[in-house]
């Protein structure tokens, strides 16, 4: 690749050291997030401690760069480096528009730094307006203060394999960095850099030398495949102390260079009233939910949904843009937060609808749409383009997507125009879930198999919304088999999670509680909470554990699905065990551990999370019971909840995933009720205090489907089969119920009621979906009887060759 002729001639050295130190991201404590609500600008920004951090291009997937802070010094023993040595005020310019003005003052008071943070609404660059300010008694006591410019590329997510180098374009002197795989960026400054050096991190870069001589006394040239910096001294002197940097990204180098350049040739203020003006018409078109409090986030929340999603995959809304624990974690960690989980996704779709953005929530669902694999389900995780990242399967990530065609059905059905247009996801995600469930893979914390309530009810629902769509398609007979199933599978939920006369029950002073999963097993044991489930993020031999032991607000999810009311007894007792053992009172107000034991968080003593830890409270749980308490008439209590998520926010309003919950550890950045060092912000979180506004003004559950409260709620629907499947072998069969033998393939069942002394032949019926069923009448057979019974598979033209028995039971 050609580059540019080099300006400085007398620094045509290659930087030593190479290849740097192993590369790390930075903190994941975001204080800001932004980017131009304008197609043409495919660049995001983030911040915290005062300066920039992490960049993406061209795809909000794809980190390029891991921070860009100044360093001053005053030439002669005076060294500082803003993000470590000041105080931080970051403020955006107006709610809603994810624009930044950030304050940084020296902790001494020797300097301060204004800064202004935007994205040119045109091109793929960042710009950044700053002045500095020199402290002092007076003019004769400034120091002549050197300000330098640092940057870290990590482009294409890896903070190893970047070259640097010094040059210019057309004439403009310019730092610049290139990826292999075909990215580049250009650091400019509205005056010429005074002096320039490019080096490997920890060992040649500029902060090394600036550090130990105070001044910039090697300029070299190039750094080649490593961990680099690049450094530029701004010309304080010629600007008189203010200046802007634009940071320019492309696929080649004198394509970030051009960017840059005609993002600094462009009026300034230009810039930045399109880039306001967009993100203001935006928010103007979404409902007027702001609520008249000093903490409301409403605008704030919004932003971040918006902020986070692809401009090349539209419809594609990342988790967070940032890294959990970045600054402990290096290359091995392509994905962050920064991937698509479909779950999350959906949550977010919601968000949207509550404030009324209509067409945003129909992107993603286009988005999902296109995603969906073969099969019907989605990756765990992925890239913007579909790549699965982790490779597990979580079965309610299959049914959230039918529940935002039903949600988009209910709050703006001419959005979605012919309901047969959507018939092939729904029937496919569908045949999904009744091939697969009800156990899961992984549950929604993406951790243990088996029956979990979460995963269950959202299941149940997707499967009764999915049979709703398909009476509207004409397909009556598969929507009967749905509900079928809904029904069968929702009379079992207490059974299979519904712990009762434990020693945590006993201790605790209530007959029983649902668990937080109970294992899957073979042969339907009596109690499946009596089962061991592994804990995860602990350490050996503490990473194992009884199912009736551990539990978790999931439960909640029967209320908030419209599955169980909320005076049902059971959910009553639950909430007393998740209060005893997971609520923690915050200076902001009650907030909840995802489950007992839980191990992803920081250590004891504050060190990152590094495989195994202590987790800590998660705000989006404090929204969850909101709804609870709104579900159940306590409008007040769900009130405070809300105003408990907002007070967890940061200056800038934004919500993190975790927060910490022990004494101040002042030098790992870890107050009590402020965020940990996790995702920050967490959009899934943001789109749970959007629909908790829109529920409050409602007065009832936003995205509840109403299809589980009539049916479950009203009706009292009971089940009138009892289903027999291979990841889901029941041994009994309650009277009055007939028995549904549900498998996978084309089938005959061959069964007896008098142990093979006679026998008869049932072929399986093929729903549609995947499974193909048979019914044994067992409805008027007398408790104490056994059917049993094996398969004859016609297309591989085999029996079973086992055996298999399930007994009537009064």
């Amino acid at each position: 690749m050609p580059e540019p002729e080099l300006t400085v001639s007398d620094s045509n050295i290659a930087a030593p050291g190479w290849p740097g130190i192993p590369p790390r991201w930075t903190s994941s404590a975001k204080t800001g997030v932004g980017t131009a609500l304008n197609r043409s600008s495919r660049v995001w920004f983030t911040l915290s401690h005062g300066i920039l951090n992490e960049i993406y291009f061209p795809r909000v997937d794809m980190a390029c760069t891991r921070d860009m802070g100044l360093l001053v010094t005053d030439g002669n023993g005076f060294f500082s480096e803003e993000k470590r040595h000041c105080k931080f005020e970051v403020t955006p310019f107006e709610p809603g528009v994810p624009a930044f003005r950030l304050v940084n003052t020296e902790l001494g008071g020797k300097y301060r730094i204004e800064k202004e943070i935007f994205a040119d609404p045109h091109r793929h660059v960042v710009l950044q307006k700053t002045r500095f300010s020199g402290l002092g008694l007076n003019e004769k006591s400034k120091p002549n203060y050197h300000l330098y410019a640092l940057l870290a590329p990590h482009l294409g997510n890896f903070g190893d394999h970047n070259t640097g180098w010094i040059g210019d374009y057309k004439g403009v002197p310019m730092l610049f960095a290139e990826f292999p795989g075909g990215l580049a960026l250009a650091l400019a400054c509205s005056v010429p850099w005074k002096k320039m050096s490019v080096g490997f991190t920890g060992y040649s870069d500029g902060w090394q030398d600036v550090a130990q001589n105070f001044l910039l006394t090697h300029e070299y040239s190039r750094a080649e495949n490593g961990n680099v910096a690049l450094t530029g001294e701004v010309d304080l002197a010629a600007c008189g102390n203010e200046f802007v940097l634009a940071l320019g990204f492309g696929g080649l180098w004198a394509q970030a260079a051009e960017q840059a350049r005609a993002s600094l040739l462009e009026d300034y203020n230009s810039l930045f009233r399109d880039y306001v003006s967009q993100w203001k018409s935006w928010q103007k078109g979404l409902m007027p939910l702001d609520r008249d409090v000093d903490h409301d986030l409403y605008r704030a929340s919004t932003a971040m949904l918006r902020a986070h999603e692809s401009k090349d995959f539209l419809g594609g809304v990342i988790a967070s843009l940032s890294i959990p624990w970045g600054f402990n974690k290096g290359d091995e960690d392509l994905g962050g937060y920064h991937l698509v989980w479909p779950r999350d996704l959906v949550e977010t779709a919601g968000g949207f609808l509550a404030a009324g953005a209509v067409g945003d929530a129909v992107r993603v669902l286009h988005y999902l749409e296109t995603t969906q694999e073969a099969d019907g389900r989605w990756p765990q995780n992925m890239w913007l383009d579909g790549r699965a990242y982790w490779g597990g399967s979580q079965m309610d990530e299959a049914a959230f997507p039918i529940l935002l065609v039903d949600l988009l059905r209910r709050e703006s059905p001419g959005a979605l125009g012919d309901l047969k247009r959507w018939w092939s996801m729904v029937r496919r995600a569908a045949g999904f879930i009744a091939s697969n469930g009800p156990v899961t893979q992984q549950d929604r914390w993406e951790e243990d198999a088996g029956y979990s309530p979460f995963t269950l009810a959202v299941e149940i629902a997707g499967l009764l919304a999915a049979a709703d769509i398909a009476d509207v398609v004409g397909e009556a007979k598969m929507a009967t088999y749905l509900r079928e199933l809904a029904d069968n599978w929702n009379e079992n939920i207490e059974r299979w999670t519904y712990s009762t006369n434990g020693d945590l029950a006993r201790q605790i002073g209530v007959d029983g509680y649902y668990v937080r999963i109970a294992p899957p097993e073979s042969d339907c044991a009596a109690s499946p909470t009596e089962g061991f489930v592994p804990i995860k993020n602990r350490p050996p031999g503490q990473d194992l554990e009884r199912a009736s032991h551990i539990i978790s607000p999931d439960a909640l999810a029967l209320v908030r699905f419209g599955l169980r009311t909320a005076d049902d007894p059971k959910i009553l007792n639950t909430i007393k065990v998740v209060d005893a053992l997971l609520r923690v009172k915050l200076p902001q107000g009650p907030c909840w551990y995802r489950y007992n034991d839980d191990g992803y968080g920081e250590h004891a003593d504050g060190s990152p999370f590094d495989g195994n830890g202590i987790g800590r409270p998660w705000p989006l749980l404090s929204g969850e019971r909101a709804h609870y308490e709104l579900d159940a008439g306590n409008k007040a209590a769900a009130e405070d909840l809300l105003q408990t998520m907002s007070m967890s926010s940061n200056g800038s309003r934004l919500l993190p995933e975790q927060v910490w919950d022990a004494a101040d550890i002042p030098d790992r950045e870890l107050f009590f009720g402020k965020a940990s060092g996790s995702a920050c912000p967490l959009v899934w979180a943001h789109s749970e205090y959007i629909k908790l506004v829109r529920s409050l003004k409602d007065g009832k559950i936003f995205d509840q489907p109403p299809q589980t409260v009539k049916r479950y709620r009203v009706q009292k629907q009971q089940a009138a089969h009892w289903e027999w499947r291979f990841n889901n072998k029941c041994r009994i069969v309650p009277t009055g119920k007939t028995l549904r033998i549900a498998v996978q393939a084309p089938a005959i069942v061959h069964w007896s009621r008098d142990g093979w002394q006679t026998s008869q032949d049932i072929p399986a019926k093929d729903t549609g979906l995947g499974m193909y069923v048979a019914d044994l009448p067992t409805i008027a057979m007398d408790a104490g009887h056994t059917l049993v019974f094996t398969f004859y598979w016609p297309e591989a033209q085999h029996w079973e060759g086992a055996d298999f028995s399930v007994n009537i039971q009064g």
